[in-house]
């Protein structure tokens, strides 16, 4: 959006906020942006609130089959429009391993696995890394990741008894 006064830039967030397409916290960070630099337009406002700060440890998602490969040799860069799945979604997303700075509980990145392993990665921020281009709340490391700096947390699953629902058991951790 170009051509807006701070004033108008400042109803639309507003707006974005009060329709849920802007969450809370990104909303509030953006009129704090606004506040200290009027000369920023919306789509500025919006990509500074949304930079994130690599941890220095983040989780990685995958399948339990993929443990045994992940203890030998690390997390493999792959590239995303391949698909791991049986299908392919050409979106554009950089070649990497892709992490974030919660593990994920909830199977958001199990794609379609009742049960699936969270790794975390120790040091990820010394590696070429950057934000997700489609989920800036996560990142991708650019280069594949050496055993040595993964570490296998647990498993996180749906139960079963909610038939699917997003309830995730607890992750387990393993000694």
């Amino acid at each position: 959006m170009t051509g807006l006064t701070p004033e108008e830039t400042l109803r639309h967030i507003y707006y974005k906020a009060s329709v849920n397409e802007l969450a809370p916290e990104l909303a509030n960070a953006m009129v704090t942006l606004l506040e200290h630099d009027p000369s920023l337009d919306y789509a500025a406002l919006r990509a500074a609130a949304m930079k994130r700060t690599m941890p220095e440890i983040v989780f990685h998602t995958s399948a339990l089959r993929n443990r045994a490969s992940i203890a030998a040799r690390g997390l493999l860069a792959s590239d995303p429009a391949e698909g791991h799945y049986g299908f392919t979604i050409p979106l554009g997303q950089p070649i990497g391993v892709y992490a974030s700075a919660e593990p994920d509980e909830r199977g958001v990145w199990a794609i379609n696995e009742p049960i699936w392993g969270i790794w975390s990665i120790t040091g990820a921020a010394s590696l070429p890394h950057r934000q997700d281009p489609l989920n800036p709340e996560h990142f991708v490391i650019e280069c594949d990741v050496p055993r040595e700096m993964v570490r296998f947390c647990g498993t996180a699953s749906l139960d079963p008894r909610h038939h699917g629902l997003d309830l995730p058991t607890t992750t387990r951790p393993v000694p």
